[in-house]
């Protein structure tokens, strides 16, 4: 016979705030963090990249 084991939920709040059109403020908790692009993409290299984020 089988099993089944339900999934696990899990619910998460962030919030996220664009300071231009390369940059992004994000808060979790109380973890706050930048992402933003280099400088030769537009950005201002403030904060890691959105692929660097993942």
């Amino acid at each position: 016979m089988v099993t089944v084991v339900p999934k696990t939920v899990v619910t998460m709040r962030l919030n996220g705030s664009s300071a231009s059109h390369s940059r992004t403020d994000v808060s979790a908790r109380d973890v706050r963090t930048t992402i933003d692009e280099p400088a030769e993409r537009g950005g201002t290299n403030q904060g890691l990249t959105p692929t660097e984020t993942l």
